[in-house]
Parts: C-alpha cells; structure tokens; sequence
C-alpha cells in the first residue's frame, strides 16, 4: 500500500498539476486573444467613427466657406447694384434738372 500511495504521489499528483496548468495557460492564452480582438474591433470603430467625424467637419466647413463666399459675393454685387444705381440716378437727376431748366427757360419766354 505504501508504494502505491509513492508511486501516486511520484507520477500522478505532478501528472494531474502539469494538466492542470496546461488548462489554465491555454484559457489564459484564449482569453488575452479574445481580449485582443475585443480591443482590435474597438480600435477599429474607434478609427471609423472618427473618420466619418472628420469627414463630417470637413463637409461642414466646405459647406461653410462656400456660403461664406456666395455671401460676400452678393455683397459684392449688391455694392456695385448700388453703386450703379447711383450712378444712373445721379445721371437721371442731371437729365430731370436739364429738363427742368429747359422747361423753365420755355416757360420764361413764353411768359415774355
């Protein structure tokens, strides 16, 4: 009985501790890859989700400028629609004062 009880302690506690450790490496292996590909995903839509977020501002702020610029181009042509408005109205208030004169002159004749 008591080399049974040396040759299980010799050959099979260390037999059945090796498998025991085997075991708990390949879970522990098993689980840092899957923790790994768990942090690989999350890096990736991580990436994407800032992708489309950089995307989006670049959108934004080209559709910004873009506005910006037909802005300041009708304000541009607003300035010169005025200005030659002004222009025609300076010339019309120059043709109604000759008018004007012109008829007066008419007028001062005629009464004469």
């Amino acid at each position: 009985m008591k080399t049974i009880w040396n040759n299980f302690k010799r050959w099979i506690v260390p037999f059945v501790l090796a498998v025991v450790a085997v075991q708990a490496v390949r879970r522990s292996v098993s689980a840092n890859k899957k923790a790994d590909r768990a942090k690989a995903k999350r890096d990736a839509d991580t990436q994407d989700f800032l992708n489309e977020r950089e995307t989006d501002v670049v959108k934004s702020y080209e559709r910004h400028r873009k506005a910006q610029h037909k802005s300041e181009e009708a304000k541009t042509n607003a300035q010169k629609r005025v200005q030659q408005l002004g222009e025609s109205d300076d010339s019309l208030s120059d043709l109604l004062d000759q008018y004007r004169r012109d008829r007066g002159l008419q007028h001062g004749t005629e009464s004469s």
